[in-house]
């Protein structure tokens, strides 16, 4: 019967801690629930809990999606506390980067949030698309609000976005609701980072340069009607600290009349020794 082991746990009197954060709204869940393969459903996880994945390949990519669809996904390769390959809310696209289990951790928000009720969590392998025109580029967004990296794309065009961050989550959109996108790392043809239907949550695992590629479906069509290409950042990820400001140095300091009210910084300012 479905939870009977934390029923216990309660009448018991015992104390279980059943969702933590380790970082960046990634969740890692004490509490084990069902297996399945690639192509399969887990039916009536809880959130707190994590899912058991095989048939995973190396270098293939897939799409976990939860029915309860604000549910933060957090997608961890080798055993349950492993390396964070992915996270997202709802429905989240990650290439695996190794043929080994992988754990679905599912919780009710990036607080890592836990719930007693049903929601069905599904994983299946995705296509990726390797579009040939370029069309438009920006730098990632800071913040939850969208930044466009193309106006009026076609499908069958890439955009570029420059300063990504690392171990980031981002969600990619098209207006044109039924397009599918494919991120790639590196290069316009670099790695497969994440692929499928729009908005697409994807997470990065190295900074720089990223590429999103818009077709009209998973078959990878072309189309001539315009849509704009967003990105924005994942609400639940926390925003890249700012650079140094630009005063950082003592040598560099910015003489002040008396009185006079200045704005300023000094996050991520570095620290000298008295001269």
């Amino acid at each position: 019967m479905k939870h009977i082991y934390s029923k216990l746990a309660v009448a018991l009197g015992l104390l279980v801690t059943v969702g933590l954060s380790d970082g960046n709204a990634q969740c890692n869940n004490t509490i084990p629930y069902g297996n399945a393969a690639v192509g399969g459903t887990i039916f009536c996880q809880y959130a707190g809990e994590y899912g058991t994945w095989t048939g995973l390949t190396g270098g293939s990519v897939y799409r976990v999606t939860s029915s309860v669809t604000t549910d933060f996904m957090t997608i961890r390769s080798g055993s349950p506390g492993g390396t964070v390959v992915a996270m997202g809310v709802g429905a989240v696209s990650f290439t695996a980067p190794t043929t080994t289990t992988y754990y679905v951790h599912a919780s009710t928000n990036c607080l890592c949030g836990t719930a007693n009720a049903c929601r069905d969590i599904t994983l299946l392998a995705s296509t990726a698309c390797n579009v040939p025109s370029s069309y438009g580029s920006g730098n990632a967004p800071t913040t939850s609000t969208p930044v466009t990296l193309a106006s009026c794309a076609f499908a069958g065009e890439y955009a570029t976005m420059f300063s990504t961050a690392a171990f980031t989550g981002y969600t990619a959109a098209s207006t044109i609701t039924t397009d599918y996108l494919t991120i790639r790392q590196g290069s316009p043809s670099g790695p497969v980072v994440a692929a499928g239907n729009t908005p697409l949550n994807w997470y990065s695992t190295v900074s720089g340069t990223y590429y999103v590629h818009t077709a009209s479906n998973s078959s990878c069509g072309t189309s001539t009607t315009c849509r704009n290409i967003t990105m924005a950042l994942n609400s639940c990820t926390t925003p890249p600290p700012p650079p140094a400001p630009a005063n950082d140095l003592c040598s560099n300091a910015q003489a002040l009349s008396i009185p006079s009210t200045v704005s300023g910084t000094t996050i991520n300012a570095t620290v000298e020794s008295p001269a």
